[in-house]
């Protein structure tokens, strides 16, 4: 059988739910069925027919159903006005309620009473009932992050983003030495404030300063993929030192970061809106970029950086989403329990 016999095959068994998650996993934010069918079809996962957005929609809510009848888990939610988004983000911890109330709010374009976007967040999340107290979580929560405005009678708008242009970048590579006064890092931190909409990191190993020095530089604009390793021997010592739970839920107040653990990775780069490429030698920790002898290239090359781009979604399918801030939990003291012995 030849290759075209296989892709012409493979595409005929990807199911329209299928096809709606994958493009849903792409795009990384609740898009509409239209939208859905739009993209499923340009990238060939669909064939193209009358109504296929009606047979989408279809596809989209029976999962739903089904899921709801059979006590099974729905790979999809609804943020109203009917858009979807996927299940797997609210599990892997990757959307907050900050989150939902954004694309609440984005997909609304006009300001609601907390209390009708705490409603929301409840149906999307599939709880049957309000906890108690929900709503005012939610006036706390928004008032809190940079990315709400509180309006007349507790209603909560978006704030109007300034978004840059684009950075672009010649080919460039720079280095530095212990010795030397111009430190990776800050290259780091320079590249990362070009970000628009989203960056997709590959370094094997973080610490504390890698939010604190390098990350903290990011618009709070950007959403973040974090791919690391999988295995860190020194990771309960980089929780004692401030790799806690606090300084993840503190990166991630203002912002969407998931992040993925897989084995035995040992590349370090960064891309930034699948336009520019950040390739290092070093981890993305502050002692590596200043302790020694370290390279960074920067290139804006569109070949350079699609082949990056195809390199990084073959590592994210591989890897396991896991909960960073779960994972960065400081071990329990045991003041009490030598006490009492």
């Amino acid at each position: 059988m030849g290759l075209s016999s296989q892709v012409k095959r493979t595409r005929e068994k990807v199911t329209w739910v299928d096809a709606a998650a994958r493009i849903l996993h792409e795009e990384r934010e609740p898009l509409a069925p239209r939208t859905i069918t739009d993209l499923a079809i340009q990238r060939k996962l669909i064939r193209p027919k009358k109504q296929a957005n009606v047979q989408m929609a279809a596809s989209i809510k029976g999962n739903i159903s089904s899921a709801q009848r059979s006590a099974r888990k729905a790979r999809f939610f609804s943020i109203g006005k009917g858009k979807y988004g996927l299940m797997e983000w609210l599990r892997g911890a990757r959307v907050t309620n900050a989150s939902l109330a954004y694309w609440i709010l984005k997909s609304e374009k006009t300001p609601i009473h907390y209390q009708k976007i705490a409603e929301r967040i409840v149906k999307a999340k599939g709880f049957k009932r309000m906890p108690s107290n929900f709503p005012v979580t939610i006036h706390v929560c928004l008032n809190n992050d940079k990315r709400f405005k509180l309006a007349k009678g507790g209603t909560f708008s978006l704030k109007a983003l300034r978004v840059r242009p684009p950075v672009q970048y010649k080919d460039r590579f720079t280095f530095s030495r212990p010795d030397s006064f111009f430190k990776i890092f800050e290259v780091i931190a320079k590249f990362l404030k070009g970000a628009r909409r989203l960056v997709k990191i590959c370094t094997p190993y973080i610490d504390k300063t890698t939010f604190e020095n390098m990350l903290q530089a990011l618009p709070y604009t950007a959403d973040v993929q974090l791919i690391i390793n999988r295995q860190d021997n020194r990771w309960s010592d980089k929780v004692k030192q401030g790799l806690d739970t606090a300084l993840i839920n503190e990166f991630m107040k203002d912002r969407q970061m998931l992040t993925k653990r897989t084995d035995d990775l040992h590349s370090r780069f960064v891309i930034v809106d699948d336009a520019s490429l950040l390739i290092l030698s070093a981890d993305l920790q502050r002692d590596q970029c200043i302790s020694r002898n370290q390279y960074a290239m920067l290139t804006s090359n569109t070949k350079v950086v699609r082949n990056a781009v195809k390199f990084y979604s073959a590592l994210w399918n591989d890897a396991k989403i896991c909960n960073l801030a779960k994972d960065a939990k400081p071990p329990k003291t045991t003041a009490a329990r030598t006490t009492q012995s």
